[in-house]
């Protein structure tokens, strides 16, 4: 599998394509600190609490979204080059899989933690966040790795067997499912069993009691095993994309 990571590093790096994603979470930073700090100078209100909420909501958004258009770009790419005959004649495939879960896993928390860093340095610089404030960024952001990063190879079979424009749809769909029942309460009964929902949900329950934390633990936990077992339980008998 680490292998299998060294070599996505290499090819990801000579991949033009992929470098047009690079600039995102600093237009993001940029764009959402400029409002923050207009909401500050203009109405001269505490911002603290706006800016975590609202940050944190539309990056776990962005995330969902732009998660499965990147899968699905690079995975489209694959078979442009090889249609997947490397994979299918590999005898196992199971470590393709886990080892390309992996690097958009590294990806994924070099994302959020970079964007993270970026946000609060800009934050501490013109705008000081209350201490209190600074703990939940960081913690936060370990919790929207942590979530986000169970889904991933969801989005991975779905871009094997549909390509990028059943993963993009896909993708759009995810994230109203996030928006909605994620990030309100109507979701608060289907929430637990759609892990697109588990990252909009945290942003909710991160200030709320311990019970709320240990079922959220609980829920990710069981929730990405199933997620990892249905993957690969799948890609193992994988025969390749159907063509219609």
């Amino acid at each position: 599998m680490i292998n299998y990571f060294k070599s996505e590093c290499y090819r990801q790096v000579h991949n033009k394509r992929n470098w047009l994603f690079i600039p995102l979470p600093l237009i993001y930073v940029c764009l959402l600190f400029a409002y923050i700090w207009w909401r500050k100078v203009s109405l001269g209100n505490e911002v603290s609490g706006l800016s975590y909420t609202i940050y944190f909501e539309l990056l776990n958004l962005a995330l969902v979204m732009i998660s499965g258009v990147f899968i699905a770009v690079d995975i489209e790419d694959e078979y442009e080059a090889t249609k997947f005959n490397p994979i299918l004649g590999h005898s196992k495939k199971m470590r393709i899989l886990l080892g390309k879960e992996f690097f958009y896993s590294v990806v994924l928390l070099l994302t959020v933690f970079i964007t993270s860093l970026i946000y609060i340095s800009l934050h501490q610089v013109f705008l000081p966040l209350d201490k209190i404030y600074l703990l939940l960024f960081i913690e936060t952001s370990c919790w929207l790795v942590i979530t986000n990063a169970s889904y991933l190879i969801l989005y991975i079979v779905i871009s094997y067997s549909l390509g990028i424009i059943g993963t993009v749809s896909s993708a759009v769909f995810f994230s109203i499912v996030s928006l909605i029942l994620g990030g309100t309460n109507l979701g608060d009964s289907l929430w637990p069993y759609l892990p697109f929902a588990w990252g909009s949900r945290v942003v909710l329950l991160i200030n709320q009691e311990t019970d709320y934390i240990i079922r959220l633990v609980l829920i990710v936990g069981v929730g990405s095993l199933i997620c990892q077992l249905v993957a690969l339980t799948w890609f193992s008998k994988w025969e390749g994309r159907k063509q219609f």
